[in-house]
């Protein structure tokens, strides 16, 4: 639903945009943002890139040039849709829009593919337990097929005969960790 909001709004952009340079501007801004999406996908450093975009040069811009239009709409009329500021500001502004709504969707599929992967292997391990009375003393990577990218690190995944751990740091926070072990059961925050 979201996407097709963006898409929707993206095709406005590019009707609304007569011009080719402000068709090229519009392309350009937003395949900038959704490149900047994927690569930092949602992390703390990509929040933290758009609203110092936003605060120190959106929000300074859109001032300084709306103060320009009012000045030039007082002298020869009000005509705000011609004006090629305001179509600037409105395509950069659905830009960091885009940016930050796809960025944020990534980490939000990034969880559910850690959390998932998880609760898939805690049910294979419950089933080797429950054959057993312990453990495995590795993971059972055949069934489970390759870790998601939060779970590669090297003590992200650990096993001993008696419990599991697993860990993974979330990007989007400074230094926030989630952590589910077999004791809990529950998924828990530490810093």
């Amino acid at each position: 639903m979201l996407t097709n909001a963006a898409i929707r709004l993206a095709n406005l952009l590019l009707v609304y945009s007569k011009t080719v340079t402000v068709r090229k501007f519009t392309l350009i801004s937003t395949s900038i943002a959704l490149g900047v999406a994927l690569v930092l996908e949602g992390s703390f450093i990509h929040l933290l890139f758009l609203m110092v975009l936003m605060l120190y040069l959106i929000v300074p811009a859109t001032l300084a040039m709306g103060l320009w239009t009012v000045f030039a709409a007082w002298r020869q009329g009000w005509k705000p849709w011609c004006s090629t500021f305001w179509k600037t500001a409105g395509i950069l502004a659905f830009s960091v829009l885009l940016s930050g709504l796809a960025g944020l969707g990534l980490h939000a599929w990034r969880v559910d593919q850690t959390r998932g992967y998880v609760s898939r292997a805690v049910a294979i391990l419950d089933e080797y337990h429950a054959k057993t009375g312990q453990f495995p003393s590795t993971f059972p990577m055949d069934a489970l097929g390759s870790p998601p990218k939060w779970l590669r690190e090297l003590q992200s995944c650990t096993i001993t005969a008696q419990e599991f751990r697993f860990e993974y740091w979330d990007p989007s926070g400074m230094l926030d960790g989630y952590e589910f072990t077999s004791a809990t059961r529950t998924w828990s925050y530490f810093d």
